[in-house]
């Protein structure tokens, strides 16, 4: 038989890599919205499709694919946390998605 500590630790290191991923999307999401302040839409528009090539050359594509694939790992986690096999698939990807959308307002509006 195995202690009850082992359970307890595992349970743990699966929350805390749950959280490093929602970290994760959030840092990426951080860097998209750096990129967006920088290189602002509104003033490259002035520049006509030399602008627009400028924004879609230096988008950082990397981040927003580092953000989906966090995003897709840490509800893929989330599934398997503690009792959740209970959860249905829907409500863990409409929460999920809630969560994300609030961790955009919350950087767009206060970032």
């Amino acid at each position: 038989m195995k202690p009850k500590w082992k359970f307890v630790m595992a349970m743990w290191e699966q929350r805390i890599i749950w959280l490093m991923f929602i970290l994760g999307a959030g840092l990426s999401i951080l860097g998209i919205n750096y990129f967006a302040r920088k290189y602002n839409p509104k003033e490259l528009v002035e520049f006509g499709s030399v602008g627009w090539s400028v924004f879609y050359e230096d988008f950082p594509y990397y981040w927003l694919a580092g953000a989906v694939i966090f995003w897709i790992l840490a509800i893929k986690i989330w599934l398997n946390l503690g009792n959740n096999y209970r959860v249905a698939l829907k409500k863990v990807i409409i929460v999920g998605a809630l969560t994300l959308i609030t961790i955009i307002a919350l950087v767009l509006f206060l970032g």
